[in-house]
């Protein structure tokens, strides 16, 4: 008989019979009703902390007393809420009520009605859209015109397409709350288990009481995790306004305009990652590793932004909580533990960060660890539905990397950009016309990546000009030469994907050194890029290379090169604290040396005196004796000691190891 009730389950539920799922929809209009009243609850309460005044009364704001939600705001104002889920509701029914208790304010508080407003709370209308439907049931009720003019002005419509990551915002960024998740589960279960009004309001002061205790905390950390919500997407048309150019891409920008569309290949992108998605469902892994989808690409492609909009797409199409990270990989423990907390409670949930395994990452491995061992109790008891997943960018190698560190604990799915065609170049060039009121200039745009071009055509040359350019300023405004040495370490570290020490950058420096660099750096488009990373950043890392390349040419003699490889090392070991910030120079040189395994770096091989392949460098250097195992790393660390005149490199890694005081022997 059971199967004859299977049978007869999955014949009921075929699409397009709502009376299948009329319970279900019925429950998740409770939830999106008691959820928007706990928005507006906390909103009141951020608000009025945030400038410093008197709470307001748990009275002002009320559910389920007249309508759904009743709220008098500080200016006196009251609103009357109707809150439905969807657009398709008996608005018949809505327009009734709200005229009736219009008419009933008429009588029981004369003179007092123009403060009465009334509001539809959806996940998706507009306030043009319910004046409309206003009017043609007004009509048929064969309303006044006069009544109804009177009436339209109090009418208004709010959407809120997903109310949980409005909370969840608010908790994580501004009360620095570290437990969003079950405060907002537990508020929401007080509300729905609630059958009396004192039940109710009885709740209500509970939840009060944990929103003070959230606000007093003495410690409190700061999780700088974005939650995406939905205005987080591109502007439908094109915004006058400035263009990105090398520095790291912001959600503010996306929502701003700041970035070309590119259609094809958010397009292409946007089906590889649904593809997947749905390979997910017939996950066969055993391991149940955590599924991670990587943008990857060569250096510069627009691997960043193209994440951006697939997010913003995938917000906007799917309803799913996304944790954005950016670079702040640290994180990435209290992102997944906060993840699996929805996923258990039938929340999608989706973790993205930008380049997550860059070379100093790497090295960190306590922090992937700390996240993998978020992931271990569902793992032991093969929950994989409970499973989150992981939306990356990054060069493909460091996406290989993960992959080949992590072989138990990740299964990686690399997605590389496609390139650019003549057709895209044209949308770009016109979307940069329309951006800007400029025409951008002819720089060969097909020779070019697009981090470069951008950066090409709002300096309107090519980049070895501007970087001789640059140079010019640099030594113009310091003769002595202070300012180009620090300038100059500062991009042969960028162009390993690894920052400057900032300590080291920043000891000695004058006042009229630091104005100078900051006129510099503003004046010739280097803006910020150490959101979220550490050490001193001058331009994306492409860029970099390119301006270095241009002042220390492949082809002269590489003294100034290998005196700023070893600075950058020497610097390190000197002024980094931890052990996997000292060591990251090393772990970038030989990631940029193993073409056995990641193919051709974009790192010239004689860059570094033409070094035989190796592979694992650090991670021998972290066994019993610290010395390399194989004839390879041994031809690297000699080249390392002889040609960059280190010969106690030795001897200060394993201090480092050892995690005793770095040498200040330089």
């Amino acid at each position: 008989m059971l199967e004859k009730l299977a049978i007869l389950r999955q014949a009921w539920q075929q699409p397009g019979n709502k009376r299948a799922t009329g319970g279900t929809y019925a429950l998740s209009g409770f939830d999106y009703q008691f959820t928007v009243f706990l928005l507006r609850y906390i909103k009141r309460f951020y608000n009025a902390l945030k400038n410093e005044e008197q709470f307001p009364a748990h009275d002002s704001l009320s559910i389920e007393t007249i309508s759904d939600v009743t709220e008098l705001t500080p200016e006196g104002l009251l609103f009357i809420t109707q809150v439905k889920l969807g657009a398709n509701e008996k608005f018949d029914k809505i327009f009734s009520e709200f005229w009736g208790i219009f008419e009933l304010a008429k009588q029981v508080i004369p003179g007092d009605e123009d403060k009465l407003h009334f509001k539809l709370c959806t996940s998706r209308i507009s306030s043009s859209d319910i004046r409309a439907k206003f009017r043609l049931w007004a009509k048929r009720e064969k309303k006044s015109e006069m009544s109804v003019s009177e009436f339209e002005r109090h009418i208004h419509a709010e959407v809120i397409p997903q109310p949980e990551d409005e909370i969840m915002h608010i908790l994580i960024k501004e009360l620095r709350d570290d437990k969003p998740v079950e405060h907002l589960r537990a508020w929401k279960g007080c509300l729905l288990s609630a059958t009396k009004k004192e039940n109710i309001d009885s709740a209500i002061k509970e939840i009060w009481k944990d929103l003070i205790a959230i606000a007093n905390r003495v410690e409190k950390r700061e999780v700088p995790i974005h939650v995406w919500q939905s205005t987080d997407r591109p502007p439908s048309e094109v915004v006058y306004g400035e263009v990105l150019t090398g520095t790291q891409p912001l959600v503010y920008q996306l929502r701003k305009g700041f970035f070309a569309p590119r259609p094809n290949v958010y397009a292409d992108l946007a089906e590889s990652y649904s593809e997947w998605r749905q390979s997910l469902l017939d996950n066969t892994d055993v391991s149940i590793r955590l599924p991670v989808f990587w943008i990857g690409g060569r250096s510069g492609t627009g691997k960043s932004i193209a994440l951006l909009h697939l997010l913003a797409n995938i917000h906007s199409e799917e309803n799913v909580r996304i944790f954005w990270l950016q670079q702040s990989i640290q994180y990435l423990p209290d992102a997944i533990r906060w993840a699996v907390s929805l996923r258990k409670q039938g929340y999608d949930t989706i973790i993205a960060a930008d380049d997550p395994f860059a070379p100093a990452t790497q090295q960190n491995i306590e922090i992937w660890q700390r996240a993998f061992d978020e992931l271990n109790p569902l793992r032991s008891q093969g929950e994989v539905d409970s499973m989150p997943v992981l939306l990356c960018c990054g060069p493909t190698e460091h996406g290989q990397n993960l992959r080949d560190e992590e072989p138990d604990n990740v299964d990686v799915t690399i997605k590389k950009l496609e390139p650019e065609d003549q057709t895209d170049y044209e949308i770009l060039r016109s979307w940069y016309k329309k951006r800007t009121g400029n025409e951008p200039p002819a720089v060969g745009d097909e020779n070019v990546l697009l981090v470069q071009l951008f950066f090409e055509w709002k300096t309107k040359g090519p980049l070895p000009e501007f970087a001789k350019r640059f140079k010019d300023r640099i030594n113009e405004a310091d003769p002595q030469g202070e300012l180009f040495k620090r300038f100059s370490k500062v991009l042969a570290a960028n162009r390993l994907y690894i920052g400057y020490p900032s300590e080291a950058f920043r000891k000695g420096l004058s006042l009229k050194h630091c104005e100078t660099i900051e006129l510099l750096t503003q004046e010739n488009h280097l803006a910020d890029m150490n959101v979220g990373r550490k050490g001193i950043w001058l331009a994306h890392p492409h860029l970099s290379n390119a301006i270095y390349e241009a002042w220390f040419p492949a082809d002269r003699p590489p003294i100034s090169r290998d005196g700023h490889l070893a600075d950058i090392i020497n610097d390190s070991f000197m002024y980094e604290k931890k052990p996997f910030e000292r060591m990251a120079p090393l772990w970038a040189i030989s990631r940029a040396l193993d073409e056995e395994r990641l193919g051709p770096s974009d790192f010239r091989r004689e860059e570094f005196g033409g070094a035989v392949t190796i592979s694992g460098l650090c991670k021998s250097l972290s066994k019993d004796g610290y010395r390399p195992r194989t004839r390879n790393q041994i031809n690297t660390l000699d080249w390392l000691n002889d040609v960059l005149k280190m010969p106690d490199l030795y001897s200060r890694i394993q201090l480092t190891k050892s995690s005793q005081p770095p040498s200040a022997n330089v």
